[in-house]
């Protein structure tokens, strides 16, 4: 999911690789605070928007 997220970044949104990674990281921190705070387990489908699924 993640590695997919950074190759749009890159060539998709021309971003450059360190600025995609920090995006992701934070991206990332989210997921663990929300999945913390609610006690659940992780789930792609919950994290990864349906338009970059279907690229």
């Amino acid at each position: 999911m993640f590695r997919q997220l950074h190759e749009n970044n890159v060539q998709v949104k021309r971003m450059k690789k360190q600025q995609s990674v920090f995006k992701l990281l934070g991206k990332l921190a989210r997921i663990i605070i929300g999945i913390v705070q609610r006690a659940e387990s992780f789930s792609p489908e919950k994290a990864a928007p349906t338009s970059i699924q279907a690229a």
